[in-house]
């Protein structure tokens, strides 16, 4: 029995010593996390440049989803203006064939031609009057 008594004093130094060096350690933590106001105001053009580069990130990133959109419309107004080129391109081509240009002109009493086109050829002549 003598030596329990002896050990629970030594058991409670111990627990003792084990709740100082823990309050000690939560003390110092505490302690560490309150802001001195001199450190404090050391730190603004640091947290200023922070948020600036923040501001920046989303700015940029806005600006790049904005971009593109406008990209995706684009790309839809050059399919659909590629679509009426090539639909006009053959409404032209349709019209300019000579059977349609014959059909068109026929109200206006022009008849065409039977005769095929020659080729008019000129010579050159040296000029002598010089």
């Amino acid at each position: 029995m003598s030596e329990f008594t002896e050990m629970n004093p030594k058991s409670d130094k111990q627990k003792k010593s084990v709740l100082r060096t823990l309050n000690k350690a939560m003390k110092s933590a505490v302690e560490g996390v309150n802001f001195n106001l001199g450190n404090l105001v050391r730190q603004i053009p640091f947290i200023f440049f922070i948020a600036l580069l923040t501001i920046l990130y989303i700015a940029n990133t806005y600006y790049a989803e904005k971009t593109i959109r406008e990209i995706n419309q684009t790309k839809k107004e050059l399919k659909d203006l590629r679509a009426e080129y090539i639909y006009t391109k053959s409404e032209l081509m349709f019209s300019s064939r000579q059977s349609e240009i014959s059909r068109l002109v026929s109200d206006l009493e022009i008849k065409e031609s039977k005769v095929p086109p020659r080729k008019i050829v000129v010579s050159k002549r040296k000029n002598i009057s010089q």
